[in-house]
């Protein structure tokens, strides 16, 4: 399974933006004022390429603010996107121990675990994500993936038919489909 592109990694970034911007305008001091410019501080560094930079802006918003399960989960997405596989695992736990229903944590757990050749880890995280999100269409797509490299073909034909079922624009649904059906012989 390969890892996002930078891309992804900002698009995963900016999905946790609104929920970000409602904590900091809860808190009214300046603590929360700068927490959100770190916040802030670190999606632009981050889309600039700039992740040791943007992992220092999540840094400084996590001591101010070490219970935001959400700069756990990008500083997280952003170490993966550095190429280290051992710290995102304990934001990804963090995350998930502030917040037991943040669905794309266990997602991107569950990516990590799958990266690290753990599948069973993985396939217990994306089957988790799906249970709190049942139309995540990019857990059933980890899920199908995570299951095919264990050789499950047919469930993981299943899980892809489902993320079409989703999502019937999802080019890596269609393409990781096609591409189980064809390894498991069925050209139909």
């Amino acid at each position: 399974m390969k890892w996002a592109n930078p891309f992804a990694c900002l698009l995963g970034l900016l999905v946790s933006v609104t929920t970000f911007a409602h904590q900091a305008a809860e808190s009214f001091g300046p603590p929360g004022l700068a927490s959100f410019a770190h916040y802030y501080g670190g999606l632009i560094k981050s889309e600039e390429g700039d992740f040791n930079g943007a992992i220092a802006e999540f840094n400084r918003v996590l001591k101010l603010n070490p219970k935001d399960e959400i700069a756990y989960h990008n500083r997280g997405l952003l170490e993966a996107n550095k190429g280290d596989f051992d710290s995102p695992i304990t934001d990804f736990d963090h995350a998930i121990q502030l917040s037991p229903k943040f669905a794309r944590a266990y997602n991107d757990r569950g990516r990590i675990k799958a990266t690290k050749r753990d599948m069973d880890g993985a396939i217990a995280d994306f089957n988790y994500a799906i249970q709190l999100s049942p139309r995540f269409v990019q857990a059933y797509i980890n899920l199908g993936s995570a299951k095919a490299s264990k050789g499950d073909f047919d469930q993981a034909i299943a899980d892809f038919n489902q993320a079409v079922r989703l999502d019937p624009d999802s080019v890596q649904a269609f393409e990781n489909l096609g591409s189980a059906k064809a390894t498991k012989g069925d050209l139909e």
